[in-house]
């Protein structure tokens, strides 16, 4: 199955909810995001941790592409080789993560699986900013303002 840009109408997200979804570079982007993104810490401390040198030079947006062909290039001997459209579509799906330009994205979603990894990383931040404002305030109200979202957040 080939990806479907997300103007192509209501075919992209019957698409999206089938099983193919999943292994089109959707679930494979969050994961190789989630562990890119992992890389850029360091532990300093048992349980505390501080951006590294990789992270800092280099980080989870621009090291994706190095890190996929890296990663394929050491395994050509045992791996079947990742078609080149599957692969254009990981870069993807990890470059436009962060969906906008001024927020750092080379490129802006065009795929549905590019889309709902932007929107889950989106909503995994807003919820972590929530998350340290109620553990910065020892009276955390239901429905407290979150400092770090403004008021079009969700």
């Amino acid at each position: 199955m080939r990806a479907k840009p997300v103007d192509d109408g209501d075919d992209c997200h019957r698409d999206a909810c089938g099983d193919q979804a999943v292994f089109n570079g959707g679930g494979a982007g969050l994961i190789l995001h989630d562990y890119l993104k992992m890389r850029e810490y360091v532990e300093v401390a048992p349980g505390q941790f501080e951006i590294g040198r990789w992270g800092d030079l280099i980080g989870h947006l621009a090291g994706a592409p190095i890190f996929i062909e890296r990663t394929l290039s050491d395994h050509d001997a045992w791996m079947t080789p990742m078609p080149e459209e599957l692969k254009m579509h990981l870069y993807h799906v990890l470059l436009s993560h962060h969906g906008q330009m001024d927020w750092g994205s080379p490129v802006t979603p065009k795929t549905i699986e590019a889309l709902i990894v932007h929107h889950l990383d989106n909503l995994d931040g807003k919820l972590s900013a929530a998350e340290e404002t109620k553990d910065m305030t020892k009276n955390f109200a239901i429905g407290g303002r979150v400092v770090h979202l403004n008021k079009d957040a969700l």
